[in-house]
C-alpha cells in the first residue's frame, strides 16, 4: 500500500517537475528563430489516463511486493514521459542558443561533434561524451541543423 500511495505522489510532482525544468530549458536557449511543425501531444494523452489507472492496480488486485513497485515504476515513469512529451511538444525548433526537438534539447556550446548517419539522421556526441539524435523526415532541416551545430 505504501508503494502505490507514494507513486500516486509522485505523478503530480513529476509533472510540476517537468514543466519547472521546461522553464529552464527555454531560458537557457533564447529566443526561437526557427520553429519546427507541432507534433501531436494527443498520442500522449492516452498514457497520462492510463498511468494513474495502471498504478492504482494493486489497490484491485492482490500481487507481490515486487510486482508493485514494478507496477507502480512503470505508471510513474511512463506519466513523466508522456508529460515531457506533451510539454516540449509545441516548442520545438531552432533557438540562439540551441534547438529543441521531440523531448530532447542541445545547447550549441555542449556539442563536441556531429555525425550525419544518412540524410534524415544526425548522431550529435556532446562534451560530456552523451549522444543525442536528431531524426527529421525533411532533409533540409537535418542539413540545416548539422551547419549550425558545426558552426557553433
Amino acid at each position: 500500500m505504501i508503494i502505490t500511495i507514494a507513486a500516486f505522489a509522485l505523478l503530480p510532482v513529476s509533472a510540476i517537475a517537468v514543466f519547472v525544468r521546461m522553464r529552464g530549458i527555454l531560458r537557457r536557449l533564447g529566443e526561437r528563430r526557427e520553429a519546427f511543425p507541432v507534433k501531436s501531444p494527443l498520442q500522449f494523452a492516452g498514457i497520462l489516463i492510463l498511468a494513474p489507472v495502471l498504478v492504482a492496480l494493486p489497490l484491485i488486485r492482490d500481487f507481490d511486493m515486487l510486482t508493485v513497485f514494478a507496477i507502480s515504476g512503470v505508471g510513474v515513469m511512463g506519466f513523466f514521459i508522456a508529460c515531457q512529451e506533451i510539454a516540449f511538444a509545441r516548442h520545438g525548433g531552432i533557438y540562439a542558443n540551441g534547438v529543441i526537438w521531440n523531448s530532447a534539447w542541445v545547447l550549441f556550446g555542449d556539442v563536441d561533434s556531429v555525425v550525419k548517419s544518412d540524410p534524415n539522421t544526425l548522431m550529435i556526441l556532446l562534451r560530456d561524451r552523451s549522444q543525442k539524435f536528431f531524426v527529421s523526415a525533411n532533409k533540409e532541416t537535418v542539413e540545416r541543423v548539422a551547419r549550425l551545430f558545426e558552426s557553433a
